[in-house]
């Protein structure tokens, strides 16, 4: 599974943004660093050349987290992605959270699983179950590449209005948008909620009886994930 990461810089503290990159560099398989004119830009460009997975692009003025990620999409694009993760210049992975991340969608049912397009790591402790969340913030969310390239981002939303209205459009297309409840990136950008996303799906199919009339049977699927109940997706 190919996973990219992209950070959006903006004059980081360098201590904590040394720290990013040194988390996140070992879980994915390239880091790409889109600087939004930072005073300090040759540091950071420094700091990316000592990690053999990180490419530095620098926008050239202060655009904004959206126009950056959108920038970074279209980059990553040519290191043929499955996921990207987007992240702020100060939110640290916690170890191992992008491999305990796709462990845990890749255990949902395949049909849930070909229909997630993105999923937000969550910030507080809890029991790592899984949920629907209706948005959620950039930082520190796994999008689907070939969903994040239709999607991401608008400009002209500001700060929280880009987050969610990525999220409206995710949805839009048909995907369902998870968040997992424990912590595996550090930042501060309070708490999330989730609400049950698969209590039970019927499947309904076709049979054919005697004289090539057509009934219906259902038969019903219950799991879990985590602690979580996955409640109705409407299939």
């Amino acid at each position: 599974m190919n996973v990219i990461a992209v950070i959006v810089s903006h004059d980081p503290e360098l201590g904590r943004f040394r720290l990013v990159l040194d988390r996140v560099s070992g879980q994915v398989g390239r880091v790409i660093i889109v600087d939004n004119d930072s005073k300090s830009k040759g540091v950071l460009r420094g700091l990316c050349g000592g990690f053999g997975n990180c490419d530095f692009v620098e926008v050239g003025f202060n655009s904004g987290v959206a126009h950056a990620l959108r920038v970074g999409v279209n980059y990553a694009s040519k290191y043929r992605p499955d996921w990207l993760l987007f992240l702020d210049d100060d939110t640290v992975p916690m170890d191992n959270a992008v491999g305990r991340v796709l462990g845990l969608i890749n255990n949902l049912p395949r049909f849930v699983l070909d229909r997630v397009g993105a999923v937000l790591m969550g910030s507080v402790d809890g029991d790592c179950g899984i949920g629907e969340v209706r948005y959620g913030v950039f930082s520190g969310t796994l999008v689907r590449a070939d969903v994040a390239v239709r999607v991401c981002c608008r400009d002209d939303f500001f700060l929280d209005q880009a987050d969610h209205d990525m999220y409206s459009r995710i949805r839009e297309l048909g995907y369902i948008t998870l968040g997992i409840n424990c912590r595996l990136v550090n930042h501060r950008l309070g708490t999330m909620r989730l609400s049950k996303i698969l209590h039970f799906v019927e499947f309904r199919y076709n049979a054919t009886i005697d004289g090539g009339a057509s009934t219906h049977g259902i038969d019903r699927f219950v799991t879990k994930v985590g602690s979580v109940k996955l409640s109705t997706l409407g299939f």
